[in-house]
């Protein structure tokens, strides 16, 4: 099997999606020289960090992290813009799968008993024809050995995009656009809220303003990148 697929890739070589270079039999979608030069946060370490202090005063988590710093022009910039917005849907469950290798041995992330993906607007889901954050938790969940809810949080207001928002105008633009489908299975659960990057917060505060009847047993968040405002 090994020599067909050598063979294979003499015209159909496995390349990075990163950098282009082409993969050896190891490694998946990313090479290893581009794995060594990701901007790591390992925040998951911290009792605090500075995505938990993203959200203090504004609502009550357990624990909050990012996997990569977010910088414009760097490698975690092509790797966000390849799965949002190139349809690269393996590349988003391999950086979920890693970012869940991360921080699994942290006993935070041990009892999650569920995670829910920032939903999609389903006009823009159909449109886009994917949620990019439930494809990196379900990647995630892999790692972590758990399940993902993905249609428990509902998006039920097309908002227009954050990009060029500033905070206030982020926030205004979230607030109450989130319900729970069900609240009876969350019951005395830990949850974790999966969403593929956090700027100032606003779209995962409305997430979890979402969560305040359910009775959970705690709140937590991952994203995948972090980009400070």
């Amino acid at each position: 099997m090994t020599y067909i697929q050598d063979f294979i890739n003499l015209f159909f070589p496995n390349i990075c999606n990163i950098c282009g270079r082409q993969l050896f039999r190891h490694e998946i979608l990313i090479c290893n020289v581009c794995k060594d030069e990701l901007p790591y946060t390992n925040f998951h370490k911290y009792a605090t960090n500075p995505v938990d202090m993203t959200f203090w005063g504004r609502v009550e988590l357990n624990k909050a992290t990012s996997y990569l710093f977010y910088t414009k022009g760097e490698i975690v910039k092509r790797i966000l813009h390849s799965i949002k917005y190139r349809g690269n849907k393996t590349l988003a469950m391999e950086m979920g799968r890693l970012f869940g290798i991360n921080i699994k041995e942290e006993k935070i992330f041990k009892d999650i008993d569920f995670i829910i993906p920032v939903p999609l607007h389903p006009k823009k889901l159909k449109q886009r024809g994917y949620n990019q954050s439930e494809l990196i938790a379900n990647g995630l969940a892999k790692s972590i050995e758990t399940k993902v809810i993905p249609d428990l949080l509902i998006k039920t207001t097309n908002t227009n995009t954050q990009t060029k928002k500033n905070r206030y105008e982020r926030w205004e633009n979230s607030e109450n656009i989130y319900t729970l489908y069900n609240n009876i299975m969350l019951k005395n659960k830990n949850i974790l809220i999966v969403d593929d990057v956090l700027t100032t917060g606003a779209t995962l505060e409305a997430c979890c303003q979402a969560f305040n009847e359910a009775q959970v047993k705690s709140i937590n968040v991952a994203t995948l990148a972090f980009a400070p405002a």
